[in-house]
């Protein structure tokens, strides 16, 4: 089993979830995904 290194301050997270297409009306939970994860310090 590989284990990553623990995140830094500064490194970039992407999350992706590809079970279906991004439509417009997802923007708005999109958006507030981002400034959770933000909230956190965790760069998106």
């Amino acid at each position: 089993m590989l284990i990553p290194e623990k995140l830094k301050r500064g490194d970039t997270v992407v999350i992706i979830a590809p079970s279906s297409p991004i439509l417009d009306k997802d923007n708005e939970y999109i958006e507030k995904s981002k400034k959770m994860l933000e909230s956190v310090r965790i760069k998106c």
